[in-house]
C-alpha cells in the first residue's frame, strides 16, 4: 500500500499539473479518454490485465498490486486539478525567471502547497486499497501474498466450523483501523475536497 500510494501521489500530481498548467493539442482528448475509463465494466479487463502482468513477470505477486494501484483514478486527478486552479500561475512564472526548472518548481513549490489535496487523495486511496478484495483475489491469490481482505476471506471460508461470532470479531478487527483513520483524518478529507471544489 505504501509503495502504491507514493507512486500514485507522484504520478497523479504530475499528471494533474500538466493537464492544468499546460495547453497543448490533444489535452481535452486525454482528459476525456481518462474519464471514459470509468465507464468500462471491470468484468471486461481481468484477462487482458493478467496477461500484461504475466508478460511483465508480476503475476501472482504483491508487485502486481503495486502496479495496478499506482495509477491515479479520475477522482484523485480531478481533486488535484481543481486544487491547482487555486494556486496562481504567477508563482511558476516567477520561479522560471529565477532559473528554476519545471521539476524544481513542482517539487519545491507546487507539491508542498498541494498538501491538503494530496492528504485527501492519500486517505481516500489508502482506505480503498486496504479494503479492496477483487484485485488481490484476481492477481495475488497465493497465500504468502495475501492482503488483509484476502486473509479475512480465507479465514471465513477455510474455517467453516468457526462460529459466526468469531468471524464477526475478525471483521471488526479489520474495520477498526479504517474507522480510526477516518475519525482522526476527516478534517483533511473535508478540507481537501472543499478547497478543491472552489476555483481560484
Amino acid at each position: 500500500m505504501v509503495c502504491a500510494i507514493v507512486l500514485m501521489v507522484v504520478l497523479g500530481t504530475m499528471l494533474a499539473l500538466v493537464l492544468d498548467r499546460f495547453r497543448f493539442r490533444g489535452r481535452t482528448v486525454i482528459i476525456a479518454a481518462y474519464a471514459s475509463l470509468v465507464a468500462v465494466p471491470g468484468i471486461l479487463t481481468p484477462v487482458a490485465t493478467f496477461q500484461v502482468l504475466q508478460f511483465l513477470g508480476l503475476a501472482n505477486s504483491r508487485w502486481s498490486l503495486v502496479a495496478l494501484y499506482s495509477g491515479a483514478d479520475i477522482v484523485s486527478v480531478l481533486i488535484l486539478m481543481q486544487f491547482l486552479k487555486g494556486i496562481s500561475t504567477e508563482i511558476d512564472d516567477s520561479a522560471r525567471i529565477e532559473g528554476a526548472s519545471y521539476f524544481q518548481i513542482f517539487f519545491r513549490l507546487i507539491l508542498p502547497m498541494m498538501a491538503p489535496a494530496v492528504s485527501t487523495v492519500i486517505i481516500l486511496r489508502s482506505v480503498y486499497i486496504y479494503n479492496d478484495f477483487v484485485l488481490p483475489f484476481l492477481y495475488a491469490a497465493r497465500s504468502s501474498e495475501n492482503t488483509v481482505s484476502m486473509m479475512l476471506y480465507n479465514f471465513s471460508s477455510i474455517n467453516s466450523t468457526v462460529s459466526q461470532a468469531v468471524v464477526m470479531a475478525a471483521i471488526i478487527l479489520v474495520i477498526i483501523p479504517t474507522l480510526f483513520a477516518f475519525f482522526f483524518l476527516q478534517r483533511f478529507i473535508y478540507a481537501g475536497i472543499t478547497n478543491g471544489s472552489v476555483k481560484g
